[in-house]
């Protein structure tokens, strides 16, 4: 998931404001202090809770599991049709933009049916597949990185599967893959990435 406001690289305690401040970057990124009271807590002004899919998906990493065959291609597929075409996903509404498919278990030929199945009447849309990716996992995270600087707008990355992008395990567990994307997922300021 895209997480918006990024964590800042570990500084001396000496240096970490006391109270939260704004940064000089055109987002103007609120940066919140490490350690504080109770009392400092609830007055800081924190940021709003930020939804994709309001009360559904909120910005950041979304794992999407389940037993093969269930469905959880097309829940995805129909979510990146919503936010290209800015409509409601599941009777809620989206924060619409770019997204980018990857569709690493499907051919040209069956995205495209699968999406006149769901979508019959023409549409022109922002959704963009990738059917493959690059074999090394770092070239995988160069791709989407060039992809989110080229689309500012972006609003989601769906990774299906995850088990086709991920890098080798080599001893570690599922967990430390996840937090691996973590740093490359903030270049996209108001999506998330799906990983079904």
């Amino acid at each position: 998931m895209i997480h918006p406001y990024p964590t800042p690289l570990p500084v001396p305690l000496d240096v970490i404001p006391p109270t939260p401040s704004v940064d000089s970057s055109p987002a103007g990124r609120i940066i919140l202090p490490t350690e504080f009271t109770l009392t400092e807590l609830q007055t800081m002004p924190l940021p709003p809770e930020r939804f994709t899919v309001t009360n559904l998906l909120p910005v950041g990493l979304t794992l999407l599991a389940g037993k093969p065959k269930l469905g959880k291609s097309w829940l995805a597929l129909q979510l990146a049709l919503s936010l290209t075409e800015a409509r409601p996903f599941l009777n809620e509404q989206v924060t619409a933009g770019d997204v980018l498919y990857l569709a690493l278990e499907d051919s040209p030929a069956r995205l495209l049916k699968r999406t006149e199945l769901l979508e019959p009447e023409t549409a022109v849309h922002t959704l963009a597949f990738r059917t493959q990716v690059p074999n090394a996992y770092e070239d995988r995270v160069t791709v989407l990185r060039e992809w989110l600087h080229a689309h500012p707008n972006a609003s989601c990355v769906i990774i299906d599967v995850w088990g086709r992008f991920a890098p080798a395990l080599n001893g570690k567990d599922d967990y430390g893959q996840v937090t691996r994307i973590g740093s490359w997922l903030e270049l996209c300021p108001t999506g998330n990435a799906l990983r079904p």
